[in-house]
């Protein structure tokens, strides 16, 4: 039913919800027909209705063929995600992999800064390439630089592995 607002699934309190990613939209939420709730004109009549109010006169108007333009950049957004999520989801597992493998070989007591880098930018990674706010290149670079902190991690740890330098607790 078009009148029943819908609840607000892509913010959280903290800004996006992680668990708002590609996979989870339908297409018919990305529907613009003139029947649905995100019908152009009743955005259009939304925003000038918006205009009107006090202290409101200054608002841009939300024009049919903007929202019609954004609909189709959003669309076409999560379909290259949703072709993606599933190389992203092991690329995110593998790299998951090896920072627990640093973390068992001691990472966590030898180098600690090295470690959380690496988790954040993980996690970072993980929210934008399953996330539909961030586009293709925006995913690559995020996994790029989820890898580039593991690798600096893993490769402290077969450094100390390979010439005996041991600082995790026995």
């Amino acid at each position: 039913d078009w009148a029943t607002p819908m609840a607000a699934a892509s913010d959280g309190p903290f800004g996006p919800d992680p668990a708002f990613d590609a996979r989870s939209i339908s297409d018919t939420e990305i529907s613009f027909d003139w029947r649905g709730p995100c019908s152009t004109a009743l955005l259009y009549l939304a925003s000038r209705e918006y205009r009107a109010r006090p202290g409101h006169e200054k608002a841009v108007g939300v024009y049919p063929y903007v929202v019609q333009a954004a609909a189709r950049e959003l669309r076409e957004r999560v379909a290259a995600k949703r072709q993606l999520a599933s190389l992203y989801e092991t690329r995110v597992a593998l790299l998951g992999a090896r920072i627990a493998e640093s973390e068992r070989l001691g990472a966590g007591d030898c180098s600690p800064r090295e470690l959380l880098a690496a988790k954040l930018s993980l996690e970072r990674a993980r929210v934008v390439a399953l996330g539909i706010r961030w586009s293709v290149p925006d995913a690559e670079a995020a996994l790029s630089g989820a890898q580039q902190a593991t690798e600096i991690l893993v490769s402290q740890r077969q450094f100390a592995a390979r010439h005996g330098i041991r600082c995790y607790k026995e």
